[in-house]
């Protein structure tokens, strides 16, 4: 399969990443993030990229206030 930016993260693999114990922690994670949770026959699944950019939010939000951002130094890493 091609990568096109849509790799899966099944929920059972997020689990030790955000230090949760059980998938309804993992889910909960998720809508707090802002990270859509998605149902296919092997289970509840997320997008790499929506959850890199969610659990990278905190550090791109604090250089965005220590570096300001000026003239897009900083806007490349939050996708439009």
């Amino acid at each position: 399969m091609e990568n096109n930016g849509l790799d899966r993260i099944y929920l059972h693999d997020l689990l030790p990443k955000i230090n949760k114990k059980d998938i309804r922690s993992a889910v909960r994670w998720c809508e707090e993030n802002d990270v859509n949770v998605f149902l296919d026959i092997s289970g509840k699944f997320i997008i790499r990229s929506e959850f890199e950019f969610a659990y990278n939010r905190p550090i791109i939000e604090r250089y965005k206030i220590r570096y300001g951002g000026k003239n897009g130094e900083i806007d490349h890493l939050i996708p439009v």
